[in-house]
């Protein structure tokens, strides 16, 4: 059942142009809080197809029922991550915006969250090389891939072209000290 999620939540992302919003609000002493946006509205009609029929290219696509089943999964995995607290999904699936926000105490507890729900969203297959670092007062953002050239070079060209298009807005407010 993960799995078939876990491909459904694939391949509606690779159905066309998505942009994440990524937004942090971050504090003299390191904590904050953090907001997600997965914004897939573009591709909207295209993902309602795939959600009435049911499946695309051989793979079940989950319903609403199951998709939110499984974002209120995602918040209770990050909300017992230590130093991590009210997290929260939203769904509006007219739209197909996903939103997760959470407190942090630093960003070291940011670092443990996403790895542990890369891991959990991809049953263990990926991981991203995601870093947020903050001392002294300088913050620091780092992001890596999570598929190799090679294993990119793979892929067929439309998923290639999709995740060209993609967008990732980030942005960081610091309050002052």
């Amino acid at each position: 059942m993960k799995l078939n999620i876990i491909a459904g939540l694939a391949l509606l992302l690779f159905t066309g142009c998505f942009e994440i919003v990524e937004e942090m609000d971050l504090n003299p002493n390191g904590s904050g809080k953090m907001q997600v946006v997965v914004n897939m509205s573009e591709s909207k009609e295209n993902l309602n197809e795939y959600l009435k029929s049911g499946s695309a290219n051989g793979i079940k696509i989950p319903d609403k029922t199951q998709l939110q089943s499984y974002l209120d999964q995602i918040q209770l995995s990050l909300n017992k991550v230590n130093g991590i607290s009210n997290a929260g999904t939203s769904a509006d699936f007219n739209e197909f915006i996903f939103t997760f926000t959470a407190d942090f105490t630093d960003v070291k507890a940011m670092n443990t969250a996403v790895t542990q729900l890369t891991k959990e969203l991809s049953n263990g297959t990926f991981s991203i090389d995601n870093k947020y670092e903050y001392s002294n007062g300088k913050f620091v953002r780092s992001f890596g891939t999570i598929i190799s050239p090679e294993d990119y070079e793979k892929l067929p060209v439309m998923q290639r072209f999709v995740l060209e298009s993609a967008r990732m807005v980030s942005i960081l407010s610091l309050a002052a000290p």
